[in-house]
């Protein structure tokens, strides 16, 4: 009574440990100064390291594009040593959920973002938001109502540090401060209530900058028992034009 054949994810088992790659392609588009456009194709790769008992055995590893995402952006300060960013951003169930690569379910993300020089060489980047799913499967095919998907609030902080700056060339050392709080929907392993779930990741990394191209090089770690993933690296390049 307590398994339902027909909700999506990869067959036949569960997995409780999982090994993960994500390459987000992301093309913003500015259409005048206050305001700009961008979309979002996610390409995931997943393979599952060890599976729930008695829940149908293992699955192999799946690939393919996940869930694609869109929004825009709207100036709402724009000051010599600061700006506040309004941000949406919709979700769009494009993955194949029955390979884990897509949630089922569209979800809206509302979020502020901030951005403060606090001297020549700190900056301070913020953000909040929360995560708003539409939908999503049922903890159990008799349940009333209730999803396993439910809102999160996110927030995030991080100062970086320009430690060198010389003809147009920049780096800068990172520390991110980014948590979630879960508040609603259910989690499996037994099935149970996820909200007032509290997850806090630190993450450290470095940006290398030149001309009008950037790299980005970090490593995250979760600080609390819950976790979307205990540790992670992040590559990224991005190229202004």
């Amino acid at each position: 009574p307590n398994f339902d054949p027909n909700a999506p994810g990869p067959r036949p088992g569960a997995a409780n440990d999982v090994n993960f790659q994500q390459l987000f392609l992301e093309g913003e588009y500015a259409v005048d100064s206050r305001i700009s456009v961008f979309g979002q194709l996610p390409l995931r790769w997943i393979q599952p390291q060890s599976f729930i008992p008695n829940t149908g055995g293992a699955f192999p590893n799946h690939s393919g594009p996940g869930d694609v995402r869109a929004g825009v952006k709207l100036g709402l300060v724009e000051a010599p040593e600061s700006s506040v960013t309004a941000k949406l951003q919709i979700y769009v169930p494009t993955g194949d959920a029955q390979q884990g690569l897509g949630t089922d379910h569209a979800s809206v993300e509302p979020a502020m973002l901030l951005h403060q020089n606090l001297s020549e060489v700190v900056t301070l980047e913020s953000q909040i938001g929360v995560w708003l799913p539409i939908g999503g499967a049922a903890p159990l095919p008799t349940a009333a109502d209730g999803h396993f998907s439910g809102r999160v609030f996110f927030y995030g902080i991080g100062p970086s540090f320009t430690i060198y700056d010389n003809n147009g060339v920049q780096f800068a050392p990172v520390v991110e401060l980014v948590g979630w709080r879960v508040q609603s929907g259910n989690q499996t392993g037994p099935v149970a209530d996820a909200s007032g779930t509290n997850i806090v990741n630190l993450k450290i990394g470095g940006r290398f900058s030149a001309a009008a191209g950037s790299i980005y090089v970090g490593y995250g770690h979760a600080l609390t028992d819950a976790a979307w993933y205990e540790d992670i690296l992040r590559f990224e390049y991005r190229h202004s034009f």
